[in-house]
């Protein structure tokens, strides 16, 4: 394997909990709790998962903007944590957000220009006689055409599609490797959501940039996505390449994720294997022992509730954390069956 371009190992991220307005009472949120992964040169990471599954805070941790509580995350082969504030600002260009909500990110005082141009300046990528040049140039490059009738426009004057080209414009005016894109796409309409993955699609195949890609659509995961990480509850459940996990998936909850995903074709969908959860997500605060799914689980066992699955590696660098992950099929084929007869 090529050496990963960020790298991060065994990273928590707790966050203390507040009793009132500022007593804390030694609790924590285990928002991130033991994550590592790799993300190469040119690929797109895809990280799934439920609300409240701590998939922002590891988005936010890995490009700078959240603390870790323990860990290591490494670019280039660099601990982030021993950077001296010279080559934290090189990292800070090099790896770079899309946030959910464009809007919120945007500074309402500012238009078009200047929130492109400002990180323009700043880095001293071109002169000031070449910034709307420059300016011009990314617009074209994300689709806002003809760019000079944006150039004076600030966010209320955007559609939620333009703003999201221009938050990408933002992110790749410093020439990026990483972007870190949290759920690009979720509060758009599904013709403009085809839009901008096709762009982003384009800036990995002509730039190189690596994605860091949050979502919980497993449509969208599956037509950007080289790899895909699934989590729960903070942890890793399972992760191998795209086709990989939509096609042989070995966690009940990826198994759970997968039928609550429509597919039009009926001759497929009837050969899924269909798990439904039931009951909620534990609480971050206070993870149940052993698996952190099996209270939800339809196949867990007594073991499940005890000890802690070990990740185990299959073909092609799948992985996952299932005491059960080698019979997957025969015992959810069960508890289907089950479930039908019931009904």
């Amino acid at each position: 394997m090529p050496e990963a371009l960020m790298e991060v190992k065994d990273l928590k991220v707790h966050f203390p909990v507040q009793d009132g307005w500022a007593r804390r009472d030694g609790r924590v949120v285990r928002a991130v709790d033991g994550i590592s992964l790799r993300l190469y040169a040119g690929e797109v990471l895809a990280v799934v998962g439920e609300s409240g599954c701590g998939k922002t805070t590891l988005g936010r941790t890995v490009a700078g903007l959240a603390s870790p509580t323990s860990g290591t995350i490494t670019f280039r082969g660099r601990d982030l944590q021993q950077l001296s504030t010279a080559d934290r600002k090189v990292f800070r260009r090099q790896v770079q957000m899309v946030f959910q909500d464009p809007y919120d990110s945007m500074n309402p005082r500012k238009s078009a220009f200047q929130m492109i141009a400002q990180p323009l300046s700043i880095n001293g990528i071109v002169p000031k006689s070449k910034l709307v040049d420059e300016v011009l140039r990314l617009f074209d490059n994300v689709g806002l055409s003809p760019g000079r009738a944006y150039l004076e426009r600030t966010r209320h004057q955007l559609s939620g599609g333009e703003r999201q080209r221009l938050s990408i414009a933002r992110s790749i005016s410093v020439n990026p490797s990483i972007i870190v894109a949290d759920e690009p796409v979720s509060a758009l309409d599904i013709s403009i959501q085809g839009q901008i993955l096709g762009l982003m699609r384009k800036l990995q195949m002509d730039s190189g940039i690596s994605y860091l890609f949050i979502s919980h659509d497993l449509a969208v995961v599956r037509s950007l996505a080289d790899r895909v990480m699934i989590v729960y509850l903070g942890q890793i459940a399972e992760e191998g390449s795209t086709d990989d996990v939509f096609t042989n998936p070995r966690h009940p909850y990826t198994l759970a994720l997968l039928a609550a995903h429509p597919i039009p074709d009926p001759k497929l969908s009837r050969k899924r294997i269909k798990l439904i959860l039931t009951g909620d997500v534990p609480s971050p605060i206070d993870p149940p022992a052993g698996c952190r799914f099996h209270t939800r689980c339809p196949i867990a066992e007594g073991i499940c509730s005890s000890k802690a699955p070990a990740m185990k590696s299959f073909a092609d660098g799948h992985q996952v954390a299932c005491h059960f992950a080698d019979q997957i099929e025969s015992k959810s084929k069960q508890i289907a069956a089950a479930a039908a007869l019931d009904h």
